[in-house]
């Protein structure tokens, strides 16, 4: 117990050390692998070193990342390719992931679904319990598109099944999956009674909030994507075309950000409410960065300038 308290008062006092100010973290994804960094863009640390493959340009840790509640640990997807080539030459590279935890400074990495097909990880706020994204046809070679299913995974920490054990039977009594067509990216809310999600069937096509029995409490029918939760539940900031807020009891939206040609591909609400930190590229260019913006649609800064930079998910 001693050593374990040691070590997370090393690791706290190695990014907020005596005299500097204290504030959250904004972890984002840098070429495959996990940083961290302070809000203003300030003390960049690569958290985690996972290697390329051979012939590949990044590791493969993919967003959006998620931070348990106590923001001592991370969950997300690593990803991977498959080549498929059928006899007449076509096919191609299918993407198949799973999910992984470790702690927030990149120590005790673990590997928690292994059925080739889970990705897009939310971690809930209130108990030791995730939501993400499952497509059934991930290991089906003949696919020609990904079918997601929402899933609830309890007992994150550890895993308890066997990677046998789990390819032969991923539905357990640890996990509660929900047949919504085409439902992608949920994300709890604050309070954990709620899932948000985006619709995709035959592209995007709006938004769409459920209970935890799998019920349909909220649609919203247009072309919004990415949606995130404020800090109190009551209003969504989603793409495409800027940045968007959606007042859900007011019936209300205002666009507090013009994208003006930039692709913008994920939002993350700062605890407090006040700010919103996003990835965004200028199409066709691919490099991305991460900027900060108030909710009111002011001070809009650029804090990486890599090019590299995506993802990023503002601590609890």
């Amino acid at each position: 117990m001693i050593t374990k308290m040691k070590f997370w008062i090393f690791s706290i006092f190695l990014f907020f050390p005596i005299g500097v100010r204290c504030e959250k973290l904004i972890a984002y994804v840098n070429n495959g692998n996990i940083w961290l960094m302070y809000s203003d863009g300030s003390k960049k640390k690569q958290v985690t070193f996972v290697e390329k493959e051979r012939g590949e340009e990044k590791a493969n840790i993919v967003g959006p990342l998620s931070w348990s509640p106590d923001n001592k640990k991370l969950v997300f997807a690593r990803e991977g390719w498959l080549s498929i080539r059928y006899p007449d030459g076509g096919g191609g590279g299918q993407p198949l992931s799973d999910l992984w935890s470790m702690n927030a400074n990149g120590s005790e990495m673990k590997n928690i679904t292994h059925n080739y097909g889970s990705s897009r990880p939310s971690w809930s706020p209130k108990e030791d319990k995730i939501v993400f994204n499952y497509d059934s046809m991930a290991t089906n070679i003949e696919a020609c598109a990904p079918m997601f299913n929402v899933v609830i995974m309890s007992n994150v920490l550890p895993a308890k099944k066997s990677i046998v054990e789990a390819r032969k039977k991923f539905v357990t009594d640890e996990i509660q999956k929900f047949s919504i067509e085409d439902a992608c990216g949920p994300v709890f809310s604050p309070d954990g009674t709620k899932i948000l999600f985006e619709m995709m069937a035959g592209g995007p096509h709006g938004i769409g909030i459920m209970d935890m029995d799998g019920k349909i409490i909220y649609t919203l029918k247009e072309m919004f994507m990415t949606p995130t939760w404020n800090p109190d539940g009551t209003k969504i900031a989603c793409t495409p075309g800027g940045i968007w807020i959606i007042d859900i009891q007011q019936k209300t939206r205002k666009q507090i950000l013009d994208d003006k040609g930039k692709e913008i591909d994920h939002l993350s609400w700062s605890s407090d409410g006040k700010h919103i930190a996003f990835s965004a590229r200028e199409w066709p260019n691919t490099e991305c960065n991460i900027y900060t913006i108030e909710s009111n649609g002011k001070d809009l800064k650029q804090i990486t300038n890599d090019g590299k930079s995506s993802c990023p998910e503002w601590s609890h």
